[in-house]
């Protein structure tokens, strides 16, 4: 049975592949213990933004990325979003070998892979919200945002998870960011709706959210 041993915050344990707080201080530092740290293309920026200390990219080619392999098939990303909207190609905030986060600006449409469209009104100048993918390697594929289960699909994962890049597509290289980033968490295991919750209400306040 597996059993978080979460208490007041969330922290890097057993079932974390890697943690990218992106701030001035850890940069492109994997603070679990694995020591996969990104590499930094183009210079993006770790400052502080909505008194945020987070990362900034300002949509021409900025782009993290990092290759590395873990087998099992059940996966999390949670990543911090503060995302604004501009007249141009698709943006890609985070995509892990095939398993994406994409934003299509034509009618600000938020995408997850395997193409589960969901629109979500994205102003010219948003706000920090909380993206979650969930895959629990019986093609259970769930997507929240802000805690909220906003779509959810069946989809079959590979056997072995590479190729992170954060603010561009990994296959194309194209599709950059233009925003701030924060909190990138990768787990081995799928979270359930509780704790997609409870990670969401014990960050959020870091975030100016009430």
């Amino acid at each position: 049975m597996w059993v978080y041993i979460w208490t007041d915050q969330w922290l890097p344990w057993e079932n974390t592949v890697a943690y990218y707080p992106l701030t001035s201080s850890t940069t492109v530092n994997d603070i679990s213990g694995n020591n996969r740290n990104l590499t930094n293309n183009w210079s993006v920026v770790f400052w502080t933004y909505k008194w945020v200390n987070c990362a900034y990219t300002n949509w021409t080619n900025q782009y993290l990325s990092q290759s590395f392999s873990f087998s099992g098939s059940a996966c999390s990303i949670s990543i911090w979003v503060y995302f604004i909207k501009w007249t141009a190609p698709n943006y890609d905030p985070i995509y892990y070998w095939n398993l994406w986060i994409w934003i299509n600006w034509t009618g600000n449409i938020i995408n997850v892979s395997p193409w589960l469209p969901s629109s979500i009104a994205l102003t010219s100048d948003s706000r920090w919200d909380n993206f979650i993918i969930t895959y629990d390697g019986a093609w259970n594929l769930k997507f929240y945002r802000n805690w909220e289960l906003i779509i959810s699909g069946t989809w079959k994962s590979p056997t072995i998870w590479s190729n992170l890049r954060i603010w561009t597509n990994v296959s194309t290289g194209t599709d950059y960011w233009k925003g701030w980033l924060s909190e990138v968490i990768i787990e081995n295991r799928a979270w359930t709706a509780e704790q997609v919750a409870w990670y969401y209400n014990q960050t959020k306040s870091q975030y100016w959210i009430s």
